[in-house]
């Protein structure tokens, strides 16, 4: 098993930390922290899934909460057990959110504690930004250039 490194987490939807698949171990959630967020990219149809363990269970209770690219609530593991699990079908292309919350459940808020993410499922990336307009612009120009030359065509054979 490969295990993955992830240089911090974002503190809401807008910074949250890009991610892919992977098993990501000894993330630090320090004290004053209440929530990690992660961002995953999800091509339509696939099944994310996502594991979060290894969390100093009981003393720190952690919840998962898989969010759509709409920031909409789609699951959610909220036990009092030391491993949560939730996955998403995903219904649509985007970027789907990870959200680790800290519960003050078992009175151990105060401290830092390490946990573990394990993500599988999720394929594909959103590409470059404006990749596509590339292919709109070489169409154009390769339509252009073939009107230009029969029009060139044209005024050759009417002289």
């Amino acid at each position: 098993m490969v295990f993955e490194t992830v240089s911090g987490y974002g503190t809401s939807f807008d910074n949250a930390e890009v991610i892919t698949n992977g098993t990501y171990v000894d993330i630090s959630f320090p004290s004053g922290q209440d929530n990690a967020y992660y961002k995953i990219y999800c091509k339509r149809n696939n099944n994310l899934q996502v594991t979060l363990s290894d969390f100093g269970h009981p003393t720190f209770d952690l919840d998962l909460l898989i969010y759509d690219p709409f920031e909409d609530l789609v699951d959610s593991s909220s036990n009092i057990i030391a491993t949560e699990s939730c996955s998403e079908s995903c219904d649509v292309s985007g970027h789907y959110y990870i959200r680790v919350e800290k519960d003050d459940c078992c009175g151990g808020s105060s401290g830092t504690t390490l946990f573990t993410l394990s993500i599988s499922g999720a394929s594909g990336s959103p590409g470059i930004p404006a990749f596509d307009i590339l292919f709109v612009i070489t169409g154009l120009l390769s339509t252009l250039g073939i009107l230009l030359l029969i029009s060139k065509q044209k005024k050759v054979k009417s002289t």
